[in-house]
């Protein structure tokens, strides 16, 4: 059993784990280096983009690896993702949920101190 340390991505990642199992989340694809674990660890749901795992086992399978570079050139670069963007990201990708810092004119379902989540599909 791991023991994660409270913050605001874990807080953010157990209101997820609350949610529906068949949810899909867009977070910032370098999120578990940056934050210390991932969307799939803590909040047990399946993300966009996971750089470090996702990259790692395309090495053993062209079709992870073709979906790695579609997904990863799809996204561009997180850190100015726009909520045209992110909701043209939901439609094609059936996402639900963003997790982000920045405040966007978009459905908010959840915040704290540091991230805000976003609803990408209505419910």
């Amino acid at each position: 059993e791991a023991d994660i340390a409270d913050s605001p991505w874990q807080d953010a990642m157990l209101w997820i784990r609350r949610q529906p199992t068949d949810v899909h989340v867009l977070a910032d694809p370098g999120h578990s280096w940056k934050y210390g674990t991932s969307v799939r660890v803590s909040a047990e749901r399946d993300v966009f983009l996971e750089e470090v795992k996702d990259s790692a086992l395309a090495i053993y399978s062209r079709d992870v690896a073709a979906r790695v570079v579609e997904r990863t050139k799809a996204l561009g670069d997180f850190s100015t993702l726009n909520a045209a963007r992110a909701t043209d990201l939901a439609r094609r990708y059936h996402l639900d949920y963003l997790v982000t810092t920045a405040d966007l004119p978009l459905p908010l379902a959840y915040r704290n101190d540091q991230f805000r989540i976003y609803a990408l599909t209505p419910k």
